[in-house]
């Protein structure tokens, strides 16, 4: 009889195992991660736009589906932490600078732009070694490394355009000193477009977008250092850029 109830949880133990194996795909964990990864910057440059008066509707309702978004997402990763404690500690301290974080980006009563892009540069920090750790752990990930790499690519790159958009807004609008804001790097950007380009398994079902890409990021280059202030079409190519992004994400996340 003993023999039997060891042999049954012994059954069960491997069942429960995969069964939270199977709750867990690496495809879905993906993209969750990416998701956060990239509204990392989002969230400031959604206060700056609000802040300065430029599309404010546009910029509330954005920031409301983001933070919906990334609440979702955290949530979902608090029930599929692995048992690794390096990386719960990891979650343990987004969550807990999330929670700080979350209540100064939505205070639109205070002008704190310095601090705010300190906290967003730790922010995104945290978010990036979750990330890695989080997703290092999981049992398919090596499997599919070179997909998820170049998926992390696509995501850096709409940071670095939301990034742009605010230093754009702050240089100008404020006259804040460009030494105070984010660097921009458009030769960075340029070079992982270049490396997405090149990704044979989805290189076909991407090349047009990679091409509008290139475009629209030369237009947001020129209108990023041209002497005329326009808010409303640097917006405009910016949100442009992030679309195509997110869809040539999805195109890369769905290889896995």
């Amino acid at each position: 009889m003993k023999k039997i109830i060891l042999i049954s949880l012994l059954v069960l133990a491997n069942l429960v195992s995969y069964a939270q194996a199977d709750d867990n795909p690496i495809k879905e964990l993906s993209q969750r991660l990416l998701q956060n990864e990239m509204l990392s910057q989002r969230f400031f440059r959604d206060y700056v736009f609000i802040k300065t008066n430029n599309f404010k509707k546009k910029a509330l309702l954005d920031m409301d589906k983001s933070l919906a978004r990334f609440d979702d997402n955290m949530n979902y990763f608090s029930s599929h932490l692995p048992q690794d404690p390096d990386v719960r500690e990891d979650y343990e301290k987004l969550q807990g600078f999330w929670n700080v974080y979350r209540l100064r980006i939505t205070d639109y009563d205070k002008n704190q732009y310095g601090k705010l892009i300190a906290y967003t540069k730790k922010f995104d920090e945290l978010m990036n070694r979750f990330l890695s750790d989080m997703i290092e752990e999981h049992k398919d990930y090596s499997r599919h490394k070179k997909t998820i790499n170049i998926a992390i690519l696509d995501a850096e790159n709409i940071k670095a355009i939301d990034n742009t958009a605010s230093t754009y807004i702050l240089k100008n609008f404020l006259e804040m000193s460009e030494d105070d804001l984010f660097s921009i790097d458009f030769d960075e950007i340029k070079k992982r477009l270049k490396k997405i380009g090149k990704f044979k398994p989805v290189a076909q079902q991407t090349r047009e977008y990679i091409t509008d890409l290139y475009q629209t990021l030369n237009a947001i280059e020129k209108n990023y250092y041209k002497e005329d202030y326009n808010p409303k079409m640097m917006f405009s190519f910016v949100s442009a850029f992030s679309k195509k992004s997110y869809k040539i994400l999805d195109i890369i996340i769905n290889q896995i």
